[in-house]
């Protein structure tokens, strides 16, 4: 059981390193001299991923093999929105801190 558990987990890592660089089945195929079929069944958890595989593919996505085989997973969606959230509201507070200093210093807020 551990070892199904393991494979759809470096599944789930390899899958949202894929979606990050916008990398298709076919993208992945070229980089490994596959099949997309092939590709998709390891996408899915259905057949486990190498670690030729896994250390080819790190090095064309610009990343760790260690980063794909990880047993903890981040949505990288979910964390993209919460950055992308995070600095609007950012950029709102800097805003308000310009303005309250602007008014501090009798100045007209901008």
């Amino acid at each position: 059981m551990v070892e199904h558990s393991l494979t759809r987990q470096v599944a789930t890592n390899v899958r949202a390193h894929l979606e990050r660089h916008a990398w298709d089945d076919a993208a992945a195929a070229r980089a490994l001299d596959v099949t997309p079929a092939q590709i998709r069944e390891r996408r899915e958890g259905t057949t486990p991923w190498t670690l030729v595989e896994i250390d080819t593919l790190a090095v064309a996505l610009g990343t760790s093999p260690a980063l794909l085989l990880c047993a903890t997973h981040v949505d990288v969606a979910e964390v993209s929105g919460l950055v992308r959230d995070l600095g609007q509201d950012l950029d709102h507070v800097r805003a308000r801190v310009d303005d309250l200093l602007r008014e501090v210093d009798g100045l007209p807020a901008g």
